[in-house]
């Protein structure tokens, strides 16, 4: 038996995203719900474009409102929600097809959701975003909503998949600010309602530490950890705040402070890779460069996983192969340094190491030498496609003051890749 699918989305001002986004979900759906919550950017003209029904409705300062007002307009068997500003990949995008029809009504699925601007770096984390359409099944609390409780209610299993879902909406640090003090009125006036629900006491301090209001955070992951304790409940926030506080107090470079939160966070989990990372940074502030070692190599182990709380494991890795590049050399092994470089640049492109991005490190570093012996990989081997290194190699030669080495090797570059517009412009203007 076929099954129907409703994908429901929000929207306030979102035209610029929102395309996109439908453009990516295109083939999915049997109905796109939207409910407009008072866009003045011709929001609801690019969803009706898209042949989405939408649903005006005015915003009261309340997303589990507005969303649980798109699932009461659906009608599909499952609901399929997502914001203005995700995109998902056709191949993510065929997963769940897969799923539509492979599964009674009585399970829910959850999705890794990445923010990410270029879909390799950001945190993930995990999130519902797949379940029956169901009267039972709706979100709570006004930001950061949840619809995880209502499901649990009803005793349906969570199944947690690998579809990745990358949401781009935090787009610049002005962004996220202008989010996070929104939210951040938004959870004072939760925290007044709920004054003991560890989830929306730990968001709110995240949210002050978002805003840089550092010291102010403190007291309310104490309590929100104190809550889940008392409460045996939430205990992905039990767990959350040592390595939330070791990460405070490390970014405050009060590493006295931090450690037993660090030690603490390595007791409940020895395998989450930001508690590695801050392990590893503390062993070579004190010296203990092969604990360091350890742990940075352990985070170059851990891989994207669900969790409840962003981790960046990207990033965490890329920091870990910056840390090991200066360990590896203080012992005297280049070759280890090298690769090590490879990995962090593979990481942050997300494909694999070329000599001239090698050779841009050591040069930006100001090692021309190494640079140079980088560029040279690419320069005398015939087969590579490589021609940044030949532009690279001239760079080399002009900061060595041999302008016409610089010309030459142009040239040569020229020869093999003729009419590259970067290696004729450079050489135009050393000739001119």
């Amino acid at each position: 038996m076929r099954r129907t699918i409703s994908l429901c989305i929000i929207v306030k001002d979102e035209a610029v995203f929102l395309d996109r986004c439908l453009a990516s979900y295109a083939g999915l759906a049997d109905e796109t719900i939207v409910v407009d919550t008072g866009s003045a950017d011709g929001s609801d003209t690019v969803a009706a474009r898209h042949g989405a029904r939408v649903f005006h409705e005015p915003w009261e300062g309340d997303f589990s409102k507005a969303r649980n007002q798109s699932l009461a307009r659906a009608t599909g068997d499952w609901i399929v929600w997502t914001d203005a500003d995700d995109i998902v990949t056709p191949e993510n995008r065929e997963k769940i097809v897969q799923f539509r029809d492979a599964h009674a009504l009585n399970v829910c699925f959850s999705f890794l959701i990445k923010n990410s601007q270029d879909g390799v770096l950001g945190s993930v984390f995990n999130q519902v975003r797949m379940f029956p359409r169901h009267n039972a099944i709706r979100f709570r609390n006004r930001v950061h909503e949840q619809v995880l409780p209502s499901i649990q209610e009803l005793g349906f299993s969570t199944v947690y998949t690998d579809i990745m879902v990358v949401h781009t909406g935090y787009s610049s640090p002005e962004v996220v600010e202008k989010k996070q003090v929104r939210n951040l009125a938004i959870l004072e006036d939760e925290m007044r309602k709920h004054p003991d629900h560890p989830v929306i006491l730990f968001s709110y301090a995240g949210t002050l530490v978002d805003l840089k209001r550092h010291k102010e955070a403190v007291p309310w992951y104490l309590k929100a950890m104190e809550l889940a304790e008392k409460q045996q409940s939430e205990r992905h926030i039990y767990e959350g705040v040592p390595v939330a506080l070791g990460a405070l107090y490390g970014r405050l470079k009060e590493y006295g402070k931090a450690r037993p939160w660090v030690d603490k966070a390595y007791a409940l989990d020895p395998s989450h890779p930001q508690t590695n990372s801050m392990l590893g940074e503390l062993a070579e502030l004190a010296g203990d460069s092969e604990a360091a070692i350890r742990h940075f190599e352990f985070v170059l182990t851990c891989e994207e996983k669900p969790t409840f709380i962003p981790v960046d494991v990207n990033m965490l890795k890329i920091n870990a192969c910056a840390h090991l590049g200066g360990l590896y050399m203080k012992k005297g092994d280049k070759k280890k340094m090298v690769a090590i470089l490879d990995k962090a640049l593979e990481i942050k492109t997300g494909k694999k190491t070329r000599p001239s991005d090698r050779g841009r490190v050591f040069f930006d570093r100001g090692d021309f030498l190494q640079a140079g012996k980088e560029y040279l990989i690419a320069v005398n081997d015939p087969a590579s496609d490589d021609w940044a290194s030949f532009l690279g190699l001239a760079q080399v030669f002009l900061a060595d003051n041999s302008p016409a080495d610089a010309v030459a090797i142009l040239t040569m570059g020229l020869e093999r890749f003729p009419g590259n517009m970067d290696l004729v412009a450079l050489r135009g203007r050393l000739k001119a």
